[in-house]
């Protein structure tokens, strides 16, 4: 995947990956990690231990992130998609 369509990617999923709105998300409140974790989940389909070396994040962490990264993707681009 380019840079440029990461970014698109990124910005499109941004509000729905806000982990937290009352701003106690610390592990993962930059919407591009759970990008990242989701990407390369689907991508390679890695273990959650795998993701969570990788990124050096807890197991529940990575488990938390690509749940969220998947609903978002479901909900955000599923209408441009089937239409």
């Amino acid at each position: 995947m380019c840079r440029k369509d990461f970014w698109w990617l990124v910005g499109e999923l941004q509000a729905e990956l806000q982990l937290d709105p009352r701003g106690r998300g610390e592990p993962l409140t930059v919407p591009t990690q759970q990008v990242c974790i989701g990407l390369y989940l689907i991508g390679h389909g890695s273990s959650y231990n795998t993701l969570s070396h990788l990124f050096n994040v807890a197991h529940r962490t990575a488990l938390v992130a690509t749940t969220k990264f998947v609903d978002a993707v479901n909900k955000v681009l599923y209408e441009r998609a089937v239409g």
